[in-house]
């Protein structure tokens, strides 16, 4: 989906989970309550970010109708990478 390296590089430090939720069937509508769990609603595309260690959600994005889309996603990636490795940086020494 994103052939570009900048994105190669970013998505290469991520596990991805691709949530289809198009049929009319449990399991997308189990998807669905996920997405309404974590996401707050159903609209699409979104992304999220989550620590896989508390299931804590690092942030969500939607595309913009306008704008640069692939940069933006890129900058909200790399922006919720740092925020994992702040949250999960060792305490300072003694």
């Amino acid at each position: 989906m994103f052939p570009n390296t900048d994105f190669q590089s970013v998505l290469d430090q991520y596990v991805e989970a691709r949530l289809h939720n198009d049929k009319n069937n449990a399991a997308s509508e189990r998807i669905m309550d996920l997405q309404d769990k974590y996401i707050g609603h159903r609209a699409l595309p979104v992304y999220m970010a989550m620590d896989p260690v508390d299931e804590e959600v690092l942030g969500k994005f939607e595309l913009p109708a306008l704008g640069d889309q692939r940069t933006a996603l890129l900058e909200f990636l790399r922006n919720q990478r740092g925020r994992w490795e702040e949250k999960h940086a060792a305490p300072p020494s003694p």
